[in-house]
């Protein structure tokens, strides 16, 4: 026993070793993913030949600023758009700055005040300066990610002279994320290079007290942290000198030892074991009606109500059988009753949509009006009565759940031209798409909320313009709706954003933004594309006070297509 013991504790440290360093490597693995992401925006930042040619630009005013601004914004979104919890910011020598969050949030002047700021100054730009962790400085978020992950690099000209410095913080609560999820048995941190705690469950920008020690004693080691024993296995990561530490109680190493002891002498008392054996069966060939009755119950929990218990045994258990038996007769026969009824009831209501005007008399109806108007020379009311012929025949038709995007486009053309015709102050619209999207499929009705929001609320039934515009672009389906009505204001926006987040209208359900508009038709229509393509579909709002409101809708291409049964848009 004592050589089992010996050589089994052996072979568990050594299992939990090769756990711990499996454990690791995946982490590391996730964690050089989210730091090559900073990385890689670094990159685009300093190779990007637009955005090197503004940050280069001498100081500009009026209009051409603004342009400038927008568009070094509008590459900073789109090279986080995919990345959540991602912040960039870039200064410059001339106190200009750039940004993909709020000035409100935290004034990016700030950062020259930071001590790491003037090590910053002296790296050359192809050096990556890794700043660490530090506490969050978006205001708003600071009480849910307390911390940052920062990377810098300064940019230099051709003389090396620099022009600008860029700044990628990451949420540390990412790192953590990935860090407990594979902390099953062990406590995992993240360290830097002098032994500062970057990521872990507690003790953030703290020294780590026992980093020295692991220096000299190596990669794996055992050890007391206070009065615990600890197996820890540490592992270099590839950048900046971090590393990875995993800490395994060794109590709970050595549990499976103990176990191993207990088994020995369980041994010893097996007559014990052998004796309840037998009292077990006796006791269940006691309990065996009330077991047969717990199985007839499930299966009856299961739908099936064809089968009976038949029991056989002492008086008591057979007058609860029957009684189970006849309480299921009793349901199956009101089943039954049920059944016809709604028979009948399902029959009166087909007579009474067949007692309904058939629509293709309709049709035909509007269609001969139509003629007789187009005899008489009136061209313009023919073409309003055949839009609405033609929006009444798809409203109608239920049975065509999808359709290509060219009908869906008509079909909304048809809705704005009888609203032209209804309007007192004519609006313009213009509809461009691209020949490669004109056959992809679509959900019926998914254009027509979102134009109507336009109309209703927009532009409030004034003069203005409505756009549509589709495209494909690296296999995904990209529909733009924009209008240039009275837009929303930034808080406005992000009520509206927050409630196609929660996919239902959160507080008031009748709150309204100043210009009227509710979000009931967009999230109707978010609602539906989320539950036809899932993740593979996504909603973005863009929107500024007096400059009207842009709608796009982003669809990944995928086999995955879900089916939803009698929805009605």
């Amino acid at each position: 026993m004592l050589n089992t013991s010996f050589f089994t504790v052996n072979l568990i440290e050594e299992r939990a070793v090769h756990t711990a360093s499996e454990s690791l490597q995946v982490t590391e693995a996730h964690i050089s993913n989210v730091m090559d992401n900073l990385i890689r925006i670094t990159n685009n930042i300093q190779f990007d030949v637009e955005m090197g040619s503004i940050l280069r630009s001498p100081v500009s005013e009026g209009f051409k600023a603004f342009e400038m601004q927008k568009k070094v914004e509008e590459k900073l979104s789109s090279f986080t758009s995919d990345h959540f919890g991602i912040y960039i910011t870039i200064l410059l020598p001339n106190d200009r700055y750039y940004t993909d969050y709020s000035y409100y949030e935290y004034d990016p002047l700030r950062f020259k005040d930071e001590a790491w700021f003037s090590n910053l100054q002296m790296k050359d730009s192809s050096d990556t300066y890794w700043v660490g962790v530090q506490p969050t400085y978006i205001q708003s978020e600071s009480n849910r990610y307390p911390y940052m992950i920062t990377i810098a690099r300064t940019l230099r000209d051709s003389s090396l002279k620099p022009y600008a410095y860029v700044i990628v913080s990451v949420h540390e609560l990412q790192l953590r994320s990935i860090i407990e999820q594979y902390s099953d048995s062990q406590n995992i941190m993240l360290l830097s290079e002098d032994g500062t705690i970057l990521s872990a469950r507690d003790h953030i920008g703290e020294k780590y007290p026992q980093f020295g020690e692991w220096n000299q004693s190596g990669e794996v080691t055992v050890r007391k942290v206070g009065e615990e024993k600890q197996i820890g296995v540490m592992k270099n990561l590839p950048f900046a000198g971090w590393k990875l530490i995993s800490l395994t109680p060794y109590k709970n190493v050595t549990t499976q030892v103990n176990t191993i002891f207990k088994s020995n002498f369980l041994l010893q008392i097996g007559f014990v074991i052998l004796f309840l054996l037998i009292l077990i069966y006796l006791l269940r060939q006691f309990t065996k009606p009330i077991v047969l009755l717990v199985k007839i119950a499930t299966n009856i929990e299961a739908g099936n109500l064809s089968i009976r218990s038949n029991i056989s045994g002492p008086d008591e258990f057979v007058k609860l059988g029957r009684s189970f038996d006849t309480m299921l007769d009793s349901i199956e026969l009101m089943i039954k009753q049920i059944t016809y009824e709604q028979e009948l009831k399902r029959r009166a209501e087909l007579a009474m949509l067949q007692a309904q005007i058939n629509p293709h008399f309709l049709f035909n109806i509007l269609n001969a009006v139509r003629m007789r108007i187009i005899l008489r020379g009136d061209r313009d009311n023919a073409n309003i009565i055949s839009s609405l012929s033609r929006l009444l025949r798809q409203t109608i038709n239920g049975d065509l759940e999808f359709i290509t995007l060219k009908e869906e486009v008509d079909l909304v053309e048809d809705y704005m031209k009888l609203m032209l015709f209804t309007s007192k102050n004519p609006f313009q619209y213009e509809i461009e798409l691209s020949s490669e999207s004109l056959l992809e499929s679509v959900p019926r009705f998914i254009l027509q909320p979102i134009i109507e929001n336009s109309l209703i609320h927009a532009l409030k039934q004034s003069k203005g313009k409505i756009s549509i515009h589709a495209w494909k672009m690296q296999e995904k389906l990209v529909i733009v709706i924009q209008d240039d009505g009275i837009g929303m204001t930034a808080s406005e926006l992000e009520i509206l954003r927050n409630k196609l987040k929660s996919g239902v209208e959160s507080g008031n359900v009748r709150a309204k933004t100043r210009n009227g508009m509710s979000g009931i038709g967009l999230i109707n229509v978010y609602e539906r594309l989320k539950l036809v393509y899932g993740q593979r579909f996504l909603m973005e709002l863009e929107s500024e006070p007096g400059k009207g409101t842009l709608v796009k809708l982003v669809i990944r291409e995928g086999e995955d297509k879900r089916h939803v049964e009698g929805y009605a848009g």
